[in-house]
């Protein structure tokens, strides 16, 4: 009797460049330049290139962190998070 393997796509480790853009929802041009400037971490077996999902992941955290950075701190260049609307909301309020 034989077993089926079944591969889960949720706990690869690393992915190939064209799973890569699928996953960042960005050009095959875009990911090489993200590779490039070492914001994707990949490594090339034999002919391959390798992505690590980490580092997918990674990079996506950092541009989450960059977006909640408030114009006018980034504006003058402090690394102050923006405040939750509802948190400002409440401030005014207990005044």
């Amino acid at each position: 009797m034989r077993i089926k393997r079944r591969f889960d796509r949720d706990l690869a480790l690393v992915v190939a460049p064209s799973r890569a853009t699928l996953m960042l929802d960005c050009t095959e041009a875009r990911l090489y330049e993200l590779l490039k400037t070492r914001e994707l971490r990949s490594y090339k077996d034999g002919k391959s290139r390798r992505i690590l999902v980490s580092s997918i992941h990674q990079y996506i955290e950092r541009k989450l962190a960059e977006a909640m950075v408030t114009p006018r701190a980034r504006a003058y260049g402090s690394t102050e998070e923006a405040t939750p609307a509802i948190a400002a909301v409440d401030h005014v309020s207990a005044k």
